[in-house]
């Protein structure tokens, strides 16, 4: 499937709703969880907290690539 940056961005945008909301779900879990399970459901948060990031990082650059223009391929390469 051949998709522009701009519509692969806002697949990362989707992508990013749904780990936030499976951020909500183990959030409201902490509430109810027994003490065992408290840490390692704050990691999970944790990392998940970190992919949402990415997600919509890497999706706000894709959509507003070319607003840019190519001036980071350019220090990449240069």
């Amino acid at each position: 499937m051949n998709c522009t940056l701009f519509e692969l961005g806002h697949q990362y945008l989707y992508e990013s709703n749904k780990v936030n909301a499976r951020i909500r779900q183990l959030r409201a879990q902490l509430k109810t969880a027994p003490l065992g399970e408290l840490r390692g459901l704050e990691e999970r948060i944790d990392l998940l907290y970190r992919e949402h990031s990415d997600l919509r990082k890497t999706g706000y650059y894709l959509i507003n690539y070319y607003d840019r223009g190519h001036a980071d391929v350019q220090k990449l390469s240069g």
